[in-house]
């Protein structure tokens, strides 16, 4: 009888092969000794098995009509395959490999070779003045008017700031004095031991005993003196830092209002920025000169002759100023410092912020699109879960270790830290860094969705957020993200965003938590068993404010049954990082279960997100 196995598996078996078919003859026609022979021999029962694994998925995968049966059929397979010992595992996966060629991938993905275009995201969209009236009255006057509004705020003097320290900060003034004090005796006791000691003054050069017990005495005191200025130094150096920077904040938000101030009463801009913009430079503008009018009243009049109701009028009017500019800073302050930045005359390239506070920016700004580049992509099998995935596949490991270092949300990381402070100087965010750490959890569950779903199709993490900071799917000052918005823009039309709620309960006396907890994870398993996703993100705690914290569950390989469990991930908490949650017992899992284990057992699960 013919022998129908498919050649690329012939060609994969090679002498095996040729074992399998006539073992018999095979060591004569070799030329093998015994033990050689026996070896290969004993093998055949394995290649054999392995074949008709192979032939069973081949059966399967061509009478397949929808790729979740595809992806059914070889979770089965992937699940037979890891029962096997390393090395004919390591065979077999060599053997999918193969056989991608031969699978019926034209009818789903369109590619003789298993290879997809996707457009990899290259640059941002980009706002520009366009060639209207209005923009070119912005382009000709704005410049001057913002030099001149900004040359109005005196720029804080760092040496003459650390000079005031002394009159306004006691415990700064006594260090300085006795810095200086303290200064004065070491140079001293320099200059008496110049002639007694060597000349890096670490030691006497007299023999005698009594001259070094006095010198290394005076020895020890210069170095306890100097040890004591450096202390001071230090603290001085803190305050002086911390003083400074105060005084920028005011000079920046003292340039805010200028430059609003000025746009407001230029007759030629003004009617192109936001009417609120322009209410509120002059509602605070009339209180801070209010406030000043009656300070300097009260300053040139006898303390003792100042009223209680003047008191309480000023101390009114500054409270007042002062929670007006507070709220002007928190509204206009980014985009205010975004329109500071542009240097000389160059406003051809507005920001996204700068655009928040014009009357119109249709009539003044247009958009170009983002650019793509068409990149073709290999499309394989990730040898752990049997899921096609384009280019490199990354298996839940791989998750759980970057949500372990590199996105730990904790002061402990110093990768995630890094990672942080490169996001912040690359898109000049206002927030510190362990801020935008502390905050990232939804961004890194869509990231890890869309990973392990597409695979080099999206960029890593560090990339990936700075990418939608850009493209003002991530806000780049609190790591707010639109979802959908973000699943949408990456998954490139190859799979549609879906939400689903789990309950619509609060944590509240008012509900059983334990009941509805439980039944939401049951409904969540129920969910996973159905629609068989790669991976997910799941709001595992969010209150009345809807802040909160958000994971991703990532699928692992399948057992020898074809039964599949999901990896939690979890970049806020390492104890829960790593556990395994199964959809054939959801409530035994440490993430559904009541048990202390659980970070999560007194909170609801609200939601979860996933790419069909």
């Amino acid at each position: 009888m013919r022998d129908q196995r498919p050649q690329f598996i012939k060609d994969l078996m090679g002498d095996y092969y040729d074992l399998c078919m006539d073992p018999d003859n095979y060591r004569s026609n070799k030329g093998l000794d015994s033990k050689t022979h026996q070896t290969r021999k004993s093998n055949t029962l394995i290649y054999s098995k392995l074949y008709q694994m192979q032939s069973d998925l081949k059966d399967k995968l061509n009478s397949a009509k929808t790729l979740d049966e595809v992806n059914r059929a070889i979770d089965l397979f992937v699940g037979q395959l890891n029962k096997l010992p390393l090395k004919e595992r390591l065979q077999m996966i060599s053997a999918v490999n193969s056989m991608n060629m031969d699978l019926p991938l034209k009818s789903y993905y369109g590619s003789e070779n298993a290879k997809v275009i996707i457009p990899v995201f290259d640059k941002p969209a980009t706002s520009q003045l366009n060639d209207s009236y209005a923009a070119q009255v912005l382009r000709e006057n704005l410049p001057n008017r913002l030099k001149e509004s900004i040359e109005l705020v005196p720029k804080p003097d760092p040496q003459k700031i650390i000079k005031q320290l002394r009159e306004v900060d006691s415990a700064y003034a006594n260090a300085y004095k006795t810095l200086g004090e303290k200064q004065a005796e070491f140079d001293q006791l320099r200059i008496e031991l110049a002639g007694r000691t060597n000349s890096d003054m670490t030691k006497p050069i007299f023999d005698s005993q009594i001259l070094d017990s006095s010198t290394n005495k005076d020895l020890l005191r210069l170095a306890g003196l100097e040890k004591e200025m450096n202390h001071l130094k230090e603290q001085m150096t803190r305050t002086e830092a911390a003083a400074v920077r105060k005084y920028e904040e005011i000079y920046r938000s003292k340039e805010r209002q200028a430059v609003a101030l000025g746009i407001a009463k230029d007759p030629m801009l003004k009617s192109m920025f936001s009417s609120d913009l322009r209410s509120k430079a002059l509602e605070l503008d009339a209180v801070i000169k209010e406030q000043r009018a009656l300070k300097e009243k009260l300053l040139h009049q006898d303390p003792a002759l100042v009223s209680q109701a003047d008191k309480d009028a000023l101390a009114k009017l500054t409270e007042k100023m002062r929670i007006l500019e507070k709220a002007f800073d928190e509204k206009y302050g980014s985009s205010l410092d975004s329109l500071i930045k542009i240097p000389g005359s160059g406003v051809e390239v507005v920001t996204d912020v700068f655009q928040k506070i014009l009357a119109d920016p249709k009539q003044l700004i247009v958009t170009s699109p983002a650019v793509y580049i068409n990149r073709e992509l290999p499309l394989t099998i990730n040898p752990s879960t049997g899921q096609f995935v384009i280019g490199t596949p990354r298996d839940a490991e791989y998750f759980k270790n970057m949500a372990g270092s590199e996105a730990y949300q904790s002061k402990d990381s110093t990768k995630a830290f890094e990672l942080a402070f490169g996001f912040v100087n690359d898109t000049n965010s206002p927030s510190d860094p362990g801020f935008i750490r502390d905050r990232w959890c939804v961004a890194f569950s869509n990231w890890s969705l869309l990973k392990a779903n597409l695979g080099d199709a999206v960029p890593d993490f560090d990339q990936f957020i700075k990418d939608c900071a850009k493209n003002n799917l991530i806000n780049k000052s609190d790591m707010t993200v639109n979802t959908e918005a973000v699943v949408n823009y990456y998954s490139h039309g190859l799979g549609e965003f879906k939400r689903t709620e789990l309950t619509f309960a609060n944590n509240d006396q008012n509900v059983n938590i334990e009941r509805e907890r439980r039944s939401a994870y049951q409904e969540l398993a129920n969910s996973l068993i159905r629609e068989n996703p790669t991976s997910l993100t799941l709001r595992v705690k969010e209150d009345l404010n809807k802040k909160g914290h958000t994971i991703s569950l990532i699928r692992n390989a399948p057992n020898s049954n074809g039964q599949i469990t999901y990896t939690v991930v979890d970049s806020g908490n390492s104890k829960m990082n790593g556990t395994i949650f199964d959809p054939s017992n959801p409530l035994d899992s440490v993430l559904g279960s009541d048990g202390i284990d659980n970070a999560y057992r007194s909170y609801l699960p609200r939601r979860y997100d996933l790419i069909k």
